[in-house]
């Protein structure tokens, strides 16, 4: 009887035992499901708002090239409706010129077609560009002459001979590491933008 009782209480205790592991094992199963379902809810939301950062951008970005557009068929206009009176003139028999004149006519042709032509290659560029995240800044450039070169080069557009000037803090030798193309760039256009609005300031005085 006693071996029985033994047997018994062995047989309870191996139960017990193996329901013990079983109810481990799920507990373990469920902690590891839950765990797993947070860790799937954390990175959807982590996609959820790198979703909503890409849309933000890119309804910025279209807003951007709205806003670009806008601008760029406000700036050639203008130039082109120099373009387009200049020539009717110079090329009508009727109308009697002096050869100052028309210089000074083809001149102006000439600069505006300049400035059409840097707006259409602004345009490409952005065309070309549209993808790049950033620029590499690969190029070594001494900033004096770079700066020097940009100013002597913008000089055509400078129809109303307005005093440009450059003035440095550093040495001759100064150099920077960055994108030689698109400081240029940059350059360039704040320059054109600076002569455009000198020159309707111009021509509001007059």
């Amino acid at each position: 009887t006693l071996e029985k009782e033994k047997e018994a209480t062995k047989r309870q205790n191996m139960l017990l035992s193996i329901t013990i592991i079983l109810l481990l094992a799920a507990l373990g199963l469920v902690i590891s499901r839950y765990l797993m379902r947070r860790r799937l809810q954390k990175q959807l939301v982590k996609k959820n708002k790198e979703l909503e950062i890409a849309l933000m951008r890119a309804e910025e970005s279209d807003r951007m090239k709205t806003s670009f557009i806008e601008h760029v068929s406000h700036e050639i206009r203008t130039p082109l409706n120099v373009i387009t009176g200049f020539t009717q003139v110079i090329t009508n028999p009727s109308f009697k010129l002096e050869a100052a004149e028309r210089d000074k006519m083809i001149h102006d042709i000439s600069v505006n077609t300049i400035e059409i032509t840097n707006i259409v290659n602004e345009l490409l560029e952005v065309a070309q560009e549209e993808s790049r995240q950033h620029y590499e800044k690969n190029d070594t450039i001494e900033v004096n002459a770079f700066c020097e070169k940009i100013i002597k080069d913008i000089d055509i557009l400078n129809t109303h001979h307005l005093d440009i000037h450059f003035l440095s803090e550093v040495g001759a030798d100064f150099t920077i590491k960055t994108n030689r193309k698109a400081l240029e760039k940059i350059l360039r256009q704040l320059l054109e933008n600076a002569l455009k609005s000198k020159r309707k300031k111009c021509m509001i005085g007059t």
